[in-house]
């Protein structure tokens, strides 16, 4: 298990025990815990559509130094060692190790992945918990895999844990990247707190 001094930072109040130096302390200590990010999305082939994937994988990266963001496709390309397994069980494995799995779908025919990933680990409650889902304002499901999916996440995933996006906001992507900022901040003090209790 990790320990906490790697996760969570180790900043010690600016004032030694006064109120605001604990306070100063905590938040110093949650923006310094650190969120591993899986972001599915369209592949290298899709062209602008994986650019919007891109644009937030460097978003995420920039955003804070602990922030630790990956694609599927740069995890196995990374570790010969995913390479050995079946494609299920190694998506199977960085779904476990992430903090949380932002999913972005868009509206075009022969897209299906991220629906299709969905569709195939949605039953399993870490996914459900860890999933946050991109998808077109009035979105019509372009193909069957959609369809089912749509209606899968329709039916379990809370209303916090989507964001349907309009076309002029998938164009400067601009609020979908502010709305997987929020997502992560909340997961990484979600986590804090966590870590918190299981170190106390």
């Amino acid at each position: 298990m990790t320990s906490k001094s790697s996760e969570v930072g180790s900043n010690e109040p600016t004032e030694v025990g006064s109120y605001p130096g604990k306070l100063d302390a905590y938040f110093r200590q949650q923006e310094a815990t650190k969120v591993d990010i899986l972001i599915w999305g369209p592949g290298s082939h899709q062209g602008e559509l994986y650019e919007k994937r891109q644009k937030i994988v460097t978003d995420l990266r920039a955003m804070s130094r602990y922030n630790s963001v990956f694609t599927s496709e740069d995890l196995i390309e990374r570790d010969a060692r995913l390479r050995t397994l079946p494609l299920y069980k190694a998506e199977e494995l960085q779904i476990d190790m992430a903090d949380v799995v932002i999913s972005l779908w868009v509206e075009a025919s022969g897209v299906s992945g991220p629906p299709g990933e969905w569709l195939l680990f949605g039953q399993r409650d870490n996914l459900q918990a860890k999933i946050r889902l991109l998808r077109p304002a009035n979105w019509k499901p372009p193909d069957f895999v959609s369809r089912v999916a749509t209606e899968r996440a329709d039916d379990i995933l809370p209303q916090a844990q989507c964001f349907a996006y309009s076309k002029r906001q998938f164009q400067t992507c601009r609020d979908i990247r502010t709305r997987c900022r929020a997502w992560v901040e909340a997961v990484r003090a979600a986590k804090y707190q966590r870590l918190l209790r299981e170190h106390a």
